[in-house]
């Protein structure tokens, strides 16, 4: 081999040897980098509390918010929270527990508190409730229909919405609608249309009814009564106490006060199924606030059933049953009815608290309410109840033992006033307790996927993913599993709806 040929291939050599340390050099580097990279994403420490068995979703809304917002704790949940690397937040709603893997990384393991349906998990996680202000000292105005009129509820779902959890807020139908839409990635989910309502046109099979005031509706399959007269009385309030019956829920007794206040009715109702339970603690009834020492026909028959004759015949005699004025404490149903027909018209704005408990019992079919747990939030999902309303708002104490609706009614009319009183002269436009949008600085997308595997990769921020199309309003079950875990640059939130 000549020198030319040694030199030649002594240089081969040396250029391969520079080209493997170079290789070499690039691959360490990459690695670094990729390390460096990896150690930023996993800058993600959260210590759970761990003697919390029940969450609420104004807890995971607050923990949401938080992993986004450095300025903002998540002190319900967490002890300790640094989510600076924080790219991804997968909150999945599924039928499936998970891969064994990710039960086994799961860091935070609760039961839901709330049953809310599971197409309004991403708004309730996403917003939040305002405090209402009240201004002290304001002058006490008169209610008229003029200043009645900002504050009727415009959307009848409200009151005759079914399958939902109605210790939540309401979300109202068109703002559902608008952040579905702005929010959705591909088919969105079936939101309701408006109740169904058809007026009865067969055959009155209700005599005791009084057809001139009182038409015969159904509403989303439920017989129900409308008043479709003029009144009088342009605002009043209304509360029901209930009893258990055979039926379910039946109303028990019924209170209703003018715009001033004032009394105007109050009556025992006895219901129309054989009573289970009178829920003496909350009503404030009892057997003797429905029978009493009446021995009529008709009381003993209502009060014992088909067999009430025969059982009774032991104390009295059958002629006695018959000819013994009826001195009973309490009222049916229908005369109720035939009661309110003669203050409740078309044109009466009814205030109360939760009125959808109200009008389900009642069976009554209106277009005018004015429900004060829609006007006062403590800022949070839930609503307020009217004891805590009167408390804080009105300065006064109600529902220390046993509750009574007269009493109810005038409270929920004054706290309407209180409001109305102190909204004049204001610039507000929305009358109702309100939901804004909290500032996680990500957006938010909605998924509705048979499986999450079809999505090859999330947007970074926040994303809500169903593992199945719904088409139905599926009410989540009670004590829902919530599971929390972290994954290198993400945090996944599950829902684990075991009864879909």
């Amino acid at each position: 081999m000549s020198e030319y040929d040694r030199g030649s291939s002594n240089s081969g050599a040396d250029e391969r040897q520079g080209g493997e340390a170079q290789s070499a050099t690039r691959n360490r580097r990459s690695k670094r980098s990729r390390g460096n990279k990896r150690a930023k994403k996993s800058q993600i420490e959260i210590v759970f509390k761990r003697e919390i068995e029940i969450v609420s979703l104004d807890a995971l809304q607050g923990f949401i918010s938080a992993c986004f917002n450095r300025a903002k704790k998540s002190r319900k949940i967490t002890e300790i929270m640094q989510t600076e690397g924080l790219e991804y937040l997968n909150v999945v709603i599924s039928k499936h527990p998970g891969s064994r893997a990710t039960r086994k990384a799961s860091r935070y393991r609760a039961k839901l508190k709330e049953s809310p349906q599971l197409k309004d998990i991403p708004y309730f996680l996403c917003h939040q409730r305002l405090k209402t202000q009240i201004k002290k000292n304001s002058q006490k105005v008169a209610l008229s229909r003029e200043n009645v009129e900002p504050y009727v509820i415009k959307d009848l779902l409200f009151i005759y919405g079914r399958n939902r959890d109605l210790r939540l807020q309401y979300i109202p139908l068109e703002e559902k609608k608008r952040f579905l839409e702005e929010h959705s990635e591909g088919p969105s989910i079936r939101i309701d249309k408006e109740i169904t309502v058809k007026q009865d046109s067969s055959e009155n099979t209700t005599p005791e009814i009084n057809a001139e005031k009182i038409a015969r509706v159904t509403v989303n399959g439920v017989q129900m009564f409308e008043f479709t007269k003029e009144s009088k009385y342009e605002v009043i309030g209304l509360d029901c106490e209930m009893v258990e019956t055979e039926r379910g829920r039946e109303v028990g007794r019924v209170g209703v006060v003018d715009h001033n206040g004032k009394e105007i009715y109050n009556a025992v109702v006895h219901p129309k199924g054989k009573i289970l339970d009178y829920l003496t603690e909350y009503s404030g009834l009892d057997q003797s606030s429905f029978v009493g020492a009446c021995i009529c026909t008709r009381c003993v028959f209502s009060s014992r059933g088909e067999n009430g004759i025969e059982e009774v015949r032991e104390e009295v005699s059958l002629e006695q049953l018959r000819v013994s004025e009826c001195v009973r404490p309490s009222i049916s149903y229908e005369e109720m009815i035939n009661g309110l027909s003669d203050i409740v018209g078309a044109n009466t704005a009814i205030v109360g608290h939760s009125l959808s408990h109200d009008m389900q019992a009642l069976k009554i079919y209106h277009r005018r309410f004015i429900d004060i747990s829609a006007l006062f939030s403590s800022g949070t999902h839930y609503k307020l109840k009217l004891k805590n309303i009167a408390q804080k708002y009105l300065g006064k104490t109600i529902q220390e033992e046993q509750h009574s609706p007269v009493v109810d009614a005038e409270s929920s009319v004054s706290a309407f006033i209180a409001k109305v009183s102190s909204d004049m002269g204001t610039n507000t436009k929305n009358y109702f307790n309100t939901a804004v949008a909290i500032d996680m600085n990500r957006p938010v997308k909605i998924f509705y996927v048979k499986n999450p595997k079809e999505i090859p990769s999330f947007p970074k921020g926040v994303n809500f993913i169903y593992s199945r199309k719904f088409s139905k309003n599926f009410l989540l079950p009670k004590s829902t599993t919530i599971s929390i875990y972290k994954k290198t640059g993400s945090i996944r939130i599950s829902f684990y709806v075991n009864a879909l």
